[in-house]
């Protein structure tokens, strides 16, 4: 099967097109939408609006948005950044690659702009976006924010999943993400992980019907690795159980804010065999003591 055609969006028209596939997915609620007009600005003052075409110049399928971010320290200095926002992959179009290739088409328009770091945010209970950004991409997570759009609840952002989010942290020049970004497999063994002793924060059990149940916190490792276990499909448990889903929120809120805390950053997340299942986790480490990419 042929790839999507990606190239940045330059007209309102299609601009409107990435209207209409967010409305795709958020439906017609005007708070959950960019107008058509808003992305043109955008796009007109160093942001940008990538789309993925069907083959040929077909129907529109997916878009990235990103816009200017600048930082500010403590000097005064100022340091721009790429804020990554709002990607919308059809349907038909997931579990292709084709999120993975939005951001890396992304990456190469920040590089050409002279920017070398980008950053967004996203629900640490999403476990294929967990995937996608940590260890398909290489970012890392650095801050965690409670109710980031506002309460969970009907029509607002955060209906679809956890009300909170974690920013990640893209160094685009980086030596893991230029491995990962020329295709290159990651390196780490973090099975082993399982077998040399690095704390399991949740020891997670499953009921009779399958459903996984958060364990009480361990205690954080004074140095070195970490695992943190997330529920592999956090929507069919929000549908199956909302009270279980709505604890294992406030369980990853606690774990991964006392991590961070801790001078952690979330720095890939992984599928290990545990107990017979394919289970994921987060990796953490100390800032200043990230498990090396050949894994010694």
């Amino acid at each position: 099967m042929r790839k999507a055609d990606i190239r940045l969006l330059t007209s309102l028209d299609e601009m409107e097109a990435a209207v209409e596939l967010q409305r795709s997915y958020w439906g017609s609620r005007p708070e959950a939408i960019v107008p058509g007009h808003m992305l043109f600005t955008l796009a007109q003052h160093g942001g940008h609006v990538l789309g993925a075409f069907e083959p040929g110049e077909g129907q529109l399928v997916a878009i990235l948005v990103g816009l200017p971010g600048l930082s500010c320290s403590a000097t005064g200095a100022v340091s721009p950044y790429l804020v990554s926002k709002r990607m919308v992959v059809h349907g038909s179009w997931r579990n292709r690659g084709l999120a993975r290739r939005l951001k890396l088409a992304q990456r190469e328009r920040a590089l050409s702009q002279g920017i070398r770091l980008v950053r967004w945010t996203f629900d640490p209970l999403q476990a294929p976006n967990a995937w996608l950004n940590l260890h398909r991409l290489g970012a890392r997570a650095t801050r965690y924010s409670e109710d980031y759009f506002g309460p969970a609840g009907p029509g607002g952002l955060a209906d679809k999943g956890s009300p909170d989010r974690l920013q990640v942290d893209w160094q685009l020049d980086g030596d893991r993400v230029c491995a990962l970004a020329a295709g290159e497999e990651p390196a780490e063994d973090y099975g082993s992980l399982l077998t040399s002793g690095a704390p399991l924060l949740n020891r997670v059990q499953y009921d009779e019907d399958g459903l996984p149940h958060p364990g009480r916190p361990g205690a954080l490792p004074a140095c070195g690795p970490a695992l943190l276990e997330l529920p592999v499909d956090f929507p069919a448990l929000l549908r199956q159980d909302a009270h279980l889903a709505q604890g294992w929120i406030l369980h990853l809120r606690a774990a991964i804010k006392s991590l961070l805390a801790a001078g952690h950053v979330l720095q890939d997340c992984v599928r290990l065999t545990l107990d017979e299942r394919e289970r994921l986790f987060y990796v953490s480490a100390p800032a200043s003591r990230e498990v090396p990419v050949d894994g010694s």
